[in-house]
């Protein structure tokens, strides 16, 4: 995995990709990767879009990128429907030609869209060479002001469903206990909904050390975020580990060694709340252990004015599928 600056693209990234696959948002960071790529790069660009994201902001961005001098083909999601989300990626990877080169920029991509695709993609297309790319938040929701109240500082609210990820139901008996793993970041709210849901036996909680986090500042948000779960659960079993929000084999082999303990004895429950990067892990991990259910909190609402901060980072995350695989 390499670490890129935007604005040095073509001469960082020798490739020339036959498809670019994006998603236009309300983030600033949505548009970045598009924005800096130089039009030789890639003859095909493949933009999506939430058909229920109908903040200006999002359209404001969808018509910068569409103006940006690439060959784009402009697809819309559905707006909260696993199934019909599915068959439009599936339409979409359906028409690219094994051997082909594809860039995905997963910078927009919700976590349970992200998770369908990567098991798509290992499963169904194993003859499309796919490389990805992410671009971190330099700061979440107003937490780079000055005396900002923390506790008006939200990324979402409310929570409409908590459902397995397609593709992803695992092998839960009901005779066994369940342990709920989370991978939380920013968003308490959304893990307390997990937790109530499943009412688990055990609770495996990660936490992100400074090195490995994106930012210092993400990183005393994260720990106030765990701290808060913690006391709110206290009378439930809970065990720590650690994992990377940038480091995806690092997160892969930490979930391993913690997974390895009690696959055989309990139903695992896993559910990723943290970065792009780390959701991969947790794909590629259940998608090797398949006893594994990741499951997906839908929220009723994003913070859409105010959810990072309005100059992206200059730099993003790049890797082949060939990179992170076991």
């Amino acid at each position: 995995m390499k670490c890129l600056m935007l604005d040095n693209f073509s001469t960082q990234i020798k490739d020339v990709f036959d498809v670019f696959i994006c998603c236009a948002g309300f983030e600033p960071r949505s548009k970045s990767v598009l924005l800096n790529m130089p039009e030789h790069v890639t003859s095909k660009v493949i933009m999506l879009s939430y058909k229920n994201d109908k903040s200006g902001i999002t359209s404001h961005n969808i018509e910068e990128m569409l103006s940006c001098g690439h060959n784009i083909t402009h697809e819309v999601w559905m707006s909260d429907s696993p199934v019909q989300n599915s068959d439009i990626l599936h339409n979409i990877l359906s028409t690219i030609q094994d051997n082909a080169k594809v860039l995905v920029d997963i910078t927009s991509f919700t976590r349970e869209l992200l998770l369908i695709m990567i098991q798509m993609v290992l499963y169904k297309y194993k003859k499309i060479e796919f490389s990805f790319c992410y671009v971190p938040s330099v700061c979440y929701a107003a937490c780079h002001l000055k005396n900002a109240d923390m506790s008006k500082v939200w990324l979402s609210r409310g929570v409409k469903q908590v459902r397995s990820v397609l593709g992803y139901s695992g092998e839960l008996s009901p005779v066994k206990k369940n342990v709920l793993v989370i991978l939380p970041g920013f968003e308490e709210e959304r893990v307390q909904a997990v937790i109530n849901a499943f009412e688990p036996d055990m609770l495996l909680l990660g936490q992100v050390s400074k090195r490995e986090s994106i930012s210092d500042s993400s990183y005393l948000i994260h720990k106030t975020i765990v701290n808060n779960i913690c006391l709110k659960n206290s009378m439930l079993e809970t065990s720590m580990f650690d994992f990377s929000c940038k480091n995806i084999k690092y997160t892969k082999n930490k979930l391993e060694s913690e997974i390895l303990k009690y696959k055989d004895g309990y139903n695992i429950i896993c559910c990723p709340m943290n970065t792009k990067l780390s959701t991969i892990a947790v794909g590629m991990t259940a998608h090797k252990y398949q006893k594994i259910q990741i499951c997906y909190a839908s929220p009723m609402e994003y913070n859409v004015d105010n959810y990072s901060h309005e100059f992206p980072s200059s730099y993003m995350y790049f890797f082949s599928l060939c990179e992170i695989m076991f």
